[in-house]
């Protein structure tokens, strides 16, 4: 996807930390901030029950925030 808002594990954009109302989340999959919608692996990361080779996610809905790790060390 090319929107700015919506960032995933694979966008080559670095890395960064998710926050959903404020509380960080990790092991975020992707996250959707004009949407308000994060989708993530809890832990501990256990199997999907339909598929031996997917591993079980949760979404969060809230609001987003996204910040990039260079942003977090000059704050």
């Amino acid at each position: 996807m090319s929107r700015d808002t919506f960032h995933h594990c694979e966008d080559s954009r670095g890395h960064r930390q998710v926050f959903v109302n404020g509380n960080k989340i990790s092991r975020v999959v992707w996250a959707d901030e004009e949407r308000g919608v994060v989708c993530f692996h809890p832990e501990p990361l256990r199997c999907h029950r339909r598929g031996p080779l997917r591993v079980y996610s949760r979404k969060l809905r809230g609001k987003v925030t996204v910040v990039f790790n260079d942003e977090a060390k000059t704050k």
